[in-house]
């Protein structure tokens, strides 16, 4: 018997050695900080997984209070200095999936137990961690250059010419909205700009209908080959831009949503056959038919969107 658990120990030890052999040697690189978290990437350790998709070491450094917070979370033996992360993002669909997590303790020791494995896919949300480290690794991974980063602040600067501009004298925001925009028309794109220059892009839908539904709202972006189904209620950041907006009104259904949780729908609205939104509404569905002229202003959202991502979603006046 003691042969046997010696022999498990011996395996245990040597596979946690493996582990830690396959760790890579990381040059970090602080990104940003807030309040409670310095956030760190590795560029050299950033590596393509598959064609829409690459891998990224970050190192979040906690300060203060949260180190202690994390030991209490997870039954630590010492406060949390810091954690590794490896996350997998996928570009096509603006996914994020976790690979690897583990806390470290004040001697740089790795800590036990580990937090548990999830893999879940979910979307990257504009502002949080997963979505800053999307954003400056992927220009990274696609080796964008200050001149590229120069030329796609150029060349939206160039296309809001061609938008209605107004301001909000309280805030300082600028809007700017297609011309011959309305409730009538089934879909457009528009443009919000904050005093520091943060760039917020949101798709416009307008339903047919005067049916009232606030529970259970999605949405099915669908060519004749594939579909994707958007649920409102997974992106609502209340008191923030960032948030998908809904109104029943007498003869239609409006829609204001956060074009960068619709990347995956749109790539599918404008890369195949009849391409069709339907909103749903419990059993009730709702299709809404695209034209041709609205896959070429969808293009030209996604353009948009490409070259604000490319800019950090800030824009240089």
């Amino acid at each position: 018997m003691k042969i046997i658990i010696s022999f498990i120990a011996a395996l245990i030890l040597f596979f946690t050695n493996y582990t830690y052999a396959q760790m890579p040697n990381h040059d970090w690189q602080l990104i940003t900080e807030n309040a409670e978290t310095r956030i760190y990437i590795d560029p050299l350790n950033i590596k393509k997984t598959n064609d829409y998709a690459f891998s990224v070491w970050i190192k979040l450094e906690l300060k203060d209070d949260l180190q202690i917070n994390r030991m209490k979370k997870y039954n630590l033996s010492e406060p949390v200095k810091y954690m590794l992360v490896q996350n997998e993002y996928n570009f096509r669909n603006r996914e994020i999936k976790t690979l690897h997590f583990s806390n470290y303790g004040l001697s740089d020791n790795r800590l036990t137990p580990e937090p548990p494995d999830d893999q879940t896919v979910r979307p990257i949300i504009p502002g949080s961690i997963g979505g800053t480290t999307f954003r400056i690794s992927y220009n990274i991974y696609r080796g964008i250059t200050k001149t590229e980063q120069k030329k796609a602040n150029t060349e939206i600067i160039k296309s809001l010419r061609y938008f209605n501009k107004t301001v909000n004298t309280t805030t300082g925001i600028e809007s700017y909205s297609q011309p011959d925009t309305s409730s009538t028309k089934p879909i457009f794109w528009g443009v919000k700009i904050t005093k520091a220059g943060a760039i917020y892009q949101n798709i416009h839908l307008s339903f047919p209908s005067s049916k009232i539904s606030f529970e259970n709202t999605t949405f099915t972006f669908s060519n004749a080959k594939e579909a994707w189904l958007f649920d409102a209620n997974t992106y609502h950041l209340p008191n923030t831009i960032l948030q998908t907006f809904v109104f029943f009104n007498a003869d239609n259904i409006s829609v204001t949503i956060p074009i960068n949780v619709l990347i995956k729908g749109l790539n599918i609205l404008t890369s195949g056959s009849n391409p069709i939104i339907t909103l749903n509404l419990g059993k009730e569905k709702i299709p809404l038919k695209l034209t041709f002229d609205d896959i070429i202003n969808l293009k030209k959202a996604l353009v948009f969107a490409n070259n604000a991502e490319i800019i950090n979603f800030t824009l240089t006046l």
